[in-house]
């Protein structure tokens, strides 16, 4: 008789210690490269990373308040990201009570760590504008993918894979105007001539 298949709760939670692990590891990596490089960081993690410095300086906060958790803690960390944001607002004796009391696990909800930390809803992030617009270099788009990751991703495709119209509309987006540039965050650069 073959054993039984694990069953999907067995599966969600080994999918939230990885995601658990993944804030965290990420947060470590951030804090080490913002300590090697304080002046360019800000300016490297728009320009280079799929997320936003506000995103990143959260990264650090999970991983500031939960690395040094021995394993079989951290596994009963919710997998959200914005979950263990929320509980990083406990001081470490609450933290432990509501750990040791099995509040924190890994199906945690945000509104269940909210009504730990004395709050029901969260407060709006606040927008933190750039004191004179985005750092130098820093390609704002809806994808929040640094250019250089787009254009890796485009070249793992075949260019005969795409179809007449979206060579046509690739090629207008990389020659931009008449006189070969594209508008990037609203000033037209070089861009490159196609053909």
């Amino acid at each position: 008789m073959e054993p039984a298949a694990p069953t999907l709760d067995h599966y969600r939670d080994q999918i939230a210690g990885v995601l658990n692990r993944t804030a965290i590891d990420i947060g470590s990596i951030l804090i080490a490269a913002k300590h090697a490089h304080p002046r360019r960081f800000m300016e490297w993690v728009e320009a280079e990373l799929p997320f936003s410095y506000p995103k990143a300086t959260q990264l650090m906060a999970i991983s500031r308040a939960f690395r040094e958790l021995p394993p079989e803690k951290r596994d009963l960390l919710p997998a959200p990201w914005t979950t263990m944001l929320t509980l990083t607002r406990l001081d470490a004796d609450r933290f432990d009570q509501a750990l040791e009391a099995g509040f924190i696990s890994p199906d945690m909800t945000r509104s269940q760590a909210l009504a730990l930390t004395g709050k029901t809803e969260a407060p709006e992030p606040e927008p933190r504008p750039w004191k004179s617009g985005p750092p130098k270099g820093t390609v704002t788009s809806k994808s929040r993918l640094p250019a250089s990751l787009l254009v890796r991703e485009l070249q793992r495709y075949d260019p005969g894979e795409l179809t007449p119209t979206q060579r046509h509309e690739l090629a207008a987006w990389l020659t931009g105007g008449p006189d070969g540039t594209t508008e990037v965050d609203g000033e037209r650069e070089l861009c490159g001539h196609v053909g």
